[in-house]
């Protein structure tokens, strides 16, 4: 099946108003049937969805057409203190397991099951703009940060990220409010920034050191240096824009001064911030282990100190299993929810 605005795809020929009010406004499906005497456009089938009273994210597994599960998370963050937001984030899949294999992902274990065409993958940024609508919020943003490695399906990505950005029939997103998240496939890369030279650009790098890189995601594509050379090439395509280069800390694996000092060598001459991850455990997998949090705070403050802004990225969902390196598709039937998950229903932020 052809996805986005190709041939076979099921939104390509709403009318405007009808793609107003549903990428825009995001109406319910049977209000969308009361308005128009017509289903909307949607094929993926609402499983289950599992809310946080930790942190008030909303984990959504939904089903293909073809019975294949999938994940997507919907953030609702509260804001800083005496500064509240109204906004939400979608993140979303973009494939059926994983070809990369990385051995500390959810995702990566599952292997590769297949691909999300356009259509599925817009369609996870519908339902999340639905439940954003519902707790009183808006959806801003967009990160492929899900389930696969996007730019291993880059046409029906590359298609998605164009019905996102589309003002008259799409859900009209600024380009900087989409952000992709890779393993670094430098074609894919590039292609993405000829493109969409606003869309942001995330490399999960995970370490820096070739050996251990090769461990910790077996199947990227290139070596270092070639991507080096790939991040510089997108510096110059973006203009002012910043690449993350994304770093899950596993204690005693990435995380010690040699891995902090090789990374500071990495960064050198390139436009780019990096984003501490900690890790975040997986049933069954107690191989892995977060870096405990002084530790991450020294190396944040190394980088910080070697002129590289640095953040440490604060992780929603894991009592869901619903953070980074945790959907697979599988956790919301097999584990048992944690104490502060409820379904999303019975949360009181959610009429």
């Amino acid at each position: 099946m052809n996805g986005g605005w190709g041939a076979g795809s099921h939104g390509r020929h709403l009318g405007r108003k009808a793609a107003w009010k549903l990428f825009r406004e995001f109406i319910s499906p049977a209000t969308f049937q009361e308005l128009f005497a017509a289903p909307p456009p949607l094929r993926l089938v609402v499983e289950q969805q599992l809310g946080s009273l930790a942190d008030r994210a909303i984990k959504l597994k939904l089903k293909t057409d073809d019975g294949q599960s999938i994940e997507c998370v919907v953030l609702l963050p509260t804001g800083k203190p005496g500064h509240p937001t109204r906004r939400a984030t979608a993140c979303v899949s973009s494939q059926i397991g994983c070809a990369v294999g990385c051995p500390f992902c959810a995702t990566g274990m599952m292997g590769w099951k297949g691909n999300l065409n356009a259509d599925q993958i817009w369609e996870q940024v519908y339902w999340a703009g639905l439940l954003a609508a519902q707790s009183g919020r808006r959806l801003r943003n967009v990160v492929f940060m899900g389930m696969g490695e996007p730019l291993h399906n880059r046409q029906h990505v590359l298609a998605a990220i164009e019905r996102l950005l589309d003002g008259r029939r799409g859900f009209g997103l600024a380009p900087r409010h989409i952000t992709l998240s890779t393993v670094g496939v430098p074609r894919g890369m590039i292609e993405l920034a000829q493109r969409f030279p606003g869309v942001r650009q995330a490399v999960s790098l995970h370490a820096a050191i070739p050996e251990m890189r090769r461990r910790l995601v077996p199947k990227a594509v290139g070596d270092l240096e070639t991507l080096r050379e790939t991040i510089a090439q997108i510096n110059r395509l973006q203009d002012q824009a910043t690449v993350w280069l994304e770093m899950v800390l596993l204690e005693g694996i990435n995380d010690d001064d040699h891995h902090v000092d090789a990374l500071i060598a990495f960064c050198a001459g390139l436009r780019v911030s990096v984003n501490l991850i900690p890790y975040n455990t997986l049933p069954g997998h107690e191989l892995w282990q977060p870096t405990p949090q002084p530790r991450r705070e020294a190396i944040a403050n190394r980088l910080r100190s070697a002129g590289i802004r640095t953040t440490i990225r604060t992780s929603f969902g894991r009592d869901l299993q619903a953070a980074c390196g945790q959907l697979s598709g599988l956790h919301a039937a097999s584990s048992p929810p944690s104490a502060s998950a409820r379904p999303a229903h019975t949360l009181p932020w959610l009429p």
